[in-house]
């Protein structure tokens, strides 16, 4: 999830001209659902809601330390031990610009804490360059431009790969449930496609706004974006910008501040929802001040491009780095294509029609292409359900009631 810093600052600039007389919720508007959580992180989030959290460190292979949060509950099992009988452990992955935090936002309708509600040993990896994956094991470290020379392949090939290593020997099993939502996604179908010898590590996995393709994308910016990609790339090497997106506290509150129900500048936030995700109902973005309060949590620039070639070439293929560096890597002067055929785990897609960056069409192009998806569904353009929704939505109901209802059917 990602933030258009010029309508934010004209909300920060609002929010201070009308900061003293904000009074109460207007009438018939409720006013926020406990409001604290914007200063809460993951672990105290967890902790909370009354599960155990605790907290983990993963290592890539290329030395990038990786924060993972673990939530058990009464009915999770010992030091070591499992959920429900026969349950493996749950391993969920956030979007682009986002942190494990997006499980947990909405308290207890989150998915993380209905999961650990239901017994399961549930984990969040925190993706590199996020808040709380900022470490690197090299010292000194590596320069900047090494650092965020990153996309979601390195996210799933390293990243997601280390996670799944950590998780089943800390709950010594030989498979777990994935989840993964939008960038999530997408670093699932490259870890299995590049390295898919672990795809017999996943019992299941539930693809949330699953993003490959990008074939019938309704993002408005993305056409004007796309050609200008090559001119984007030397500008901002020349600027020596390589994180997109970073976290930083002090703005986030503000803007937190902003979003909440009563506030003069809250149309500016919706007004920044609607033109950058396509939420059209102001109630749609449930606890909207708190999420804004936590995102965005950092991204790297290679991810953006990555996605944005995707979107030019029609075609999901590894990440193009001009044809020396192409030579170099891929030892051809193209970026191949992903071999979706080596994706043997079981999966389940969950989209939208109405989500801007995971179209319906681009989801049955990729289920046609995985060996196995065990179900499909696509929520109905009259929903008007956005991409924002499948972790923030006031109805991710509709959401979490599929993925414990499919991952309930994989421990068969």
């Amino acid at each position: 999830m990602v933030r258009c810093d010029v309508v934010f600052l004209l909300v920060v600039v609002l929010e201070r001209a009308h900061a003293g007389d904000a009074g109460p919720p207007a009438a018939g508007v409720a006013p926020d659902e406990d409001y604290s959580d914007a200063f809460l992180d993951s672990y105290q989030l967890i902790e909370k809601y009354g599960f155990r959290a605790e907290r983990h460190l993963a290592v890539t292979r290329d030395g990038y330390e990786l924060t993972l949060f673990r939530a058990r509950g009464a009915g999770a099992g010992g030091s070591g031990g499992a959920g429900d009988a026969g349950a493996p452990p749950v391993l969920l992955l956030h979007g682009v610009s986002d942190s494990s935090d997006c499980w947990l936002l909405l308290g207890r309708r989150s998915l993380a804490l209905r999961l650990a509600a239901a017994g399961r040993d549930v984990w969040l990896l925190n993706a590199r360059g996020n808040r709380y994956s900022r470490g690197h094991a090299r010292r000194p470290p590596p320069p900047p431009r090494d650092y965020w020379d990153f996309s979601f392949e390195e996210v799933g090939t390293e990243d997601l790969a280390a996670a799944v290593d950590l998780v089943l020997a800390a709950a010594r099993r030989p498979r777990l449930h994935y989840v993964g939502f939008s960038q999530g996604t997408t670093a699932f179908l490259a870890l299995c496609s590049l390295r898919p010898e672990y795809n017999e590590r996943v019992a299941r996995a539930v693809l949330l706004a699953p993003v490959a393709w990008m074939t019938g994308v309704d993002y408005p910016y993305a056409p004007l974006l796309a050609p200008h990609l090559p001119a984007l790339v030397r500008a901002l090497d020349a600027l020596g910008v390589h994180e997109l997106f970073p976290w930083n506290p002090a703005m986030n509150a503000l803007h937190a501040g902003a979003c909440r129900v009563g506030r003069a500048s809250k149309a500016l936030c919706d007004l920044e929802y609607l033109a950058f995700f396509g939420v059209r109902s102001p109630r749609a973005v449930a606890r909207l001040a708190v999420v804004a309060a936590h995102v965005p949590a950092g991204a790297s620039r290679g991810a953006f491009e990555h996605y944005l070639q995707v979107y030019a070439a029609d075609r999901f293929r590894r990440r193009d780095r001009g044809r020396a560096g192409n030579l170099a890597r891929y030892g051809r002067a193209a970026p191949p294509d992903y071999e979706l055929g080596r994706v043997a785990a079981p999966v389940v897609l969950l989209g939208s029609a109405d989500d801007w960056f995971s179209s319906a069409p681009a989801l049955r192009r990729l289920q046609a292409a995985l060996p196995r998806v065990d179900r499909a569904l696509v929520f109905n353009q009259s929903l008007h359900f956005t991409h924002l929704e499948f972790v923030y939505g006031a109805r991710v109901h509709l959401v979490n009631d599929v993925v414990l209802e499919e991952l309930g059917a994989a421990d068969v």
